[in-house]
């Protein structure tokens, strides 16, 4: 194993309004920064999964969330839950879950 390009640590935040600047300290690190597209593309990428042979059965969206859907957790967060078993922050054999959050308008406070 290449013990210099490892992943361990899957769970980034940046502070509101700093995106641009998070990214800029990634480009800084070495990392190449891009735009995902938004979370139905990010969705509709894991799924077509199912078509690429070294893929598939490897990788999938085990739910997803939405913020106005009866009983969801936060009034502003949509969520997916993608499993995989090609990286994984545990024992390899076990998988990976990976929550992907998008973080909508604020909850309005009382």
């Amino acid at each position: 194993m290449d013990v210099a390009r490892r992943i361990t640590h899957v769970e980034l935040l940046h502070a509101p309004e700093e995106r641009l600047l998070a990214a800029r300290v990634f480009e800084l690190l070495g990392c190449t920064v891009t735009d995902s597209g938004g979370h139905r593309e990010i969705v509709r990428r894991v799924r077509s999964c199912a078509d690429d042979p070294e893929l598939r059965g490897r990788v999938e969206v085990l739910g997803v969330f939405f913020h106005d859907a009866p009983g969801a957790i936060a009034t502003n967060m949509d969520q997916a839950f993608i499993w995989t078993d090609v990286i994984a922050s545990g024992p390899l054999r076990l998988g990976q879950v990976i929550e992907v959050q998008w973080h909508l308008e604020p909850e309005p406070t009382a």
